[in-house]
């Protein structure tokens, strides 16, 4: 479901982006990125948020090392001068200095400094970190200094290698002195000590590891043409396969299928010779003996081609009308795909229904007529004997009247069964503020946390109320996030983990930027609350709308992120996402409910007596675009996967529309559900004039489509926007909605 009536106002550009405030933080320190924060890591410095708004910093540099002390009256403690930082201390690599003066006041007393002469590297490594260039040079008396090196050192006439010096023209190879041994390539004797390939193009390589570019004239000495590993092959062979090879090329003008002579008798032909090489040939087709395609030795008669290294001959079947059988058609869609036993493919052309499919094609198999594709099964509905309720197959059999409901036998009944809901007719606000899509969550301490998106000069934020009296009243609390300019922030969902720490997700997209940034993101706070950090993001992306989260704490122990996410053609999907360290990381995409041509939208999920989860989402009409109902869908594995799509409600008038449903379990195990609707307006504007609604099933379901009742109560008059539930103590229900600010009246579930 698209947010309506949005306030998103630009106030300003800098470098033709919007100005931005967003922070998971208390009411008055929204922050930007780049703004100053701390990242948890005592190692790190100047710690700000970046464009993810995670707190970052950069490696916390050790340069000021401890003043020097003495041990003793005769040892000096000095400290190298880099050091290296753990756990938020500078920690430096001390040196022992031996005071021949004796040791005062951290000093060598009477010490001359005597820094040693790196002038030259003399490849002791005390001396020199490294023959190389830099080293690192201490005076005696506990003084540090950059030293350069240069090579050749004295006592070192050649290179440096380990702790040897290497002789005059000398080099260190696999850590030992080697004096490089190139030959004279200026003829070529095909020696291969000599050469690699008497071909011109010559490597010489040395003892030392080292390869050099080396000229070979041919023909060489003794060599009149190739060079063929020690030998000399004669006039006009060549090397191949280390032996002396004479071209034996065949004539290709005429192909006779036989594969010595031609690759394949296609007229691009490939003809090869004794020695590995390959030409081009031309073959006139047909050859003699072969009408057709050349396939491995045989010849193909007319018409035929080679498939699989067998003669095939093309069965295209007539695809004008679909049959059903996947060998002629990849689905009955209208959109086809044809092949024949040569391993083509063509498209094809179909008309549904089709000669031997007198129903709907489903998954390659086709449905008697009647019978519709449910689950990827052809189902026969069965509304015999009933007036509504489920038809077996995802549709319904009918609705009852205003004043009726369902029964588990599919009879429309007087009001007056299980789970009748009375409201008060107070009505409560829950802040201060203006507000929207409130959504509540009972703490560990008893009381309530309400979340809901407000407006802010020129922008949006993520409030907090809280309530000590199970809704009666309430008193803000918070601010979770804020920002202004063209930011989209709203569908704020608070829960509390086992731990004790509260998180609060929410919808974050920057509209301004191209593409605009999609996010769902979450915030934590550890003291009830009161104050808010960022924690991590559900999902972010530059492509794909992202909307409503709803958290689960589920019975696997996981946490659960259910959203809708689109696809093409404007289309959308709920999904849901788990995470098992308290919602710092998020796991891969699980779908939880799809359709072609359908968006469905706005899911949530509630747990039933026998452990299942329910979730129900607002979705289109089957074949109505753009015609919401609320519909369901049933996990039996703890979300892993979902079936059983079942209709909740539609409104008997085809023209109007329900949608952004709630659900909640009730003590006796019944569920109710709430949506909104305009169904009872006199005016045709979705989603003005919507009411909210709420159902409760016929019984405590376990395969979640046992019927559900007519309405029950109307919360407010039109407009009330983006209902919610929330069950209390001894079946007390708050009824939470949108009309001019976040609204609540409190509604008790009767059983008869």
């Amino acid at each position: 479901m698209r947010p309506i009536m949005r306030k998103l106002i630009l106030i300003g550009m800098v470098g033709g982006a919007a100005l931005l405030l967003f922070a998971c933080s208390t009411p008055d320190n929204g922050i930007r990125i780049g703004d100053v924060c701390d990242d948890g890591d005592a190692c790190t410095v100047d710690d700000v948020y970046d464009e993810l708004f995670v707190c970052r910093g950069q490696p916390k540099l050790c340069e000021t090392p401890p003043a020097s002390a003495c041990k003793n009256d005769q040892e000096l403690v000095a400290y190298r001068p880099i050091g290296d930082c753990q756990s938020g201390l500078c920690l430096y690599p001390e040196e022992l200095i031996q005071c021949q003066q004796g040791c005062q006041d951290g000093q060598c007393q009477n010490c001359t400094p005597a820094w040693e002469d790196a002038a030259t590297c003399d490849c002791v490594p005390s001396a020199c970190l490294s023959c190389a260039g830099q080293a690192l040079q201490t005076d005696g008396c506990g003084n540090f200094r950059e030293a350069d090196c240069s090579l050749p050192a004295s006592g070192c006439a050649g290179a440096c290698c380990a702790d040897q010096c290497c002789g005059a023209g000398q080099e260190c190879y696999q850590d030992a002195c080697c004096t490089p041994d190139w030959q004279d390539a200026s003829a070529c004797d095909c020696t291969p000590t000599a050469c690699a390939a008497c071909d011109g193009n010559l490597t010489q390589s040395d003892s030392c590891g080292h390869d050099r570019a080396a000229a070979c004239t041919l023909p060489a000495t003794d060599c009149a043409d190739a060079c063929c590993g020690d030998e000399c092959c004669a006039a006009g062979q060549e090397c191949y396969q280390d032996a002396c090879c004479t071209p034996d090329w065949q004539d290709a003008t005429v192909c006779d299928c036989t594969p010595t002579a031609c690759a394949a008798c296609d007229g691009n032909l490939t003809q090869a010779d004794s020695c590995g090489h390959e030409r081009a040939a031309a073959c006139s087709l047909p050859a003699t003996g072969c009408a057709g395609a050349c396939c491995l030795d045989q010849c193909c008669v007319a018409g035929q081609e080679c498939y699989q290294d067998a003669c095939c001959t093309s069965d295209w079947q007539d695809a004008s009308a679909c049959d059903c059988t996947p060998t002629a058609c990849a689905a009955c869609d209208g959109n086809l795909t044809q092949a024949d036993s040569c391993g083509h493919e063509r498209a094809a052309a179909c008309n549904l229904p089709a000669a031997g499919c007198a129903g709907l094609c489903c998954t390659g198999l086709c449905c008697v007529a009647g019978q519709v594709c449910d689950q990827d099964i052809c189902c026969s509905p069965d509304c015999a004997g009933r007036e509504c309720g489920s038809d077996g197959c995802g549709g319904d059999c009918g609705p009852c009247g205003q004043d009726e409901t369902c029964d588990p036998q599919g009879q429309c009944q007087a009001d007056g069964g299980p789970a009748d809901l009375s409201l008060d007719p107070t009505v409560i606000s829950m802040s201060g503020y203006d507000g929207a899509y409130p959504r509540v969550a009972r703490l560990a301490d008893g009381t309530l946390l309400a979340g809901f998106d407000s407006a802010i000069t020129d922008g949006r934020a993520i409030r907090v109320s809280r309530s000590s009296d199970n809704g009666r009243s309430w008193a803000d609390l918070s601010t979770v996030a804020q920002h202004t300019g063209d930011i989209d922030l709203a569908n704020a969902f608070p829960l509390q983990l086992a731990s004790g720490r509260v998180l609060m997700a929410f919808r974050h997209h920057d509209l301004f930027e191209s593409p605009i940034i999609y996010r769902l993101e979450v915030c934590y706070s550890d003291d009830n609350g009161g104050s808010w950090k960022f924690l991590s993001a559900i999902e972010a992306n530059s492509g794909t709308p992202i909307w409503e989260p709803f958290l689960l704490a589920a019975p696997d122990g996981s946490l659960q992120a259910y959203y809708a996410r689109e696809r093409e053609n404007n289309e959308q999907d709920n999904v849901m996402r788990r995470s098992w360290d308290g919602g710092e990381t998020w796991g891969p995409l699980v779908t939880v409910s799809t359709a072609l041509g359908s968006r469905d939208g706005m899911p949530a999920v509630s747990q039933l007596e026998n452990g299942h989860l329910l979730a129900v989402f607002e979705a289109f009409r089957d074949g109505e675009w753009g015609m919401f109902v609320i519909k369901s869908v049933l996990s039996t594995d703890q979300g892993s996967s979902w079936g059983n799509r079942s209709l909740v409600y539609a409104p008997a008038d085809g023209s109007r529309k329900a949608g952004a449903p709630y659900i909640v379990t009730l003590g006796n195990g019944q569920l109710l559900a709430s949506f909104m609707t305009d169904e009872d307006s006199a005016t045709v504007d979705w989603p003005h004039y919507a009411a909210m609604k709420v159902v409760a099933s016929v019984d405590a379901p376990a395969s979640g489509s046992g019927g559900w009742l007519a309405p029950a109560a109307t919360s407010v008059e039109p407009a009330a926007y983006w209902p919610g539930l929330f069950a209390l103590p001894n079946d007390d229900i708050l009824c939470l909605y949108s009309q001019g600010g976040v609204k609540l009246k409190i509604g008790h579930a009767d059983y008869p």
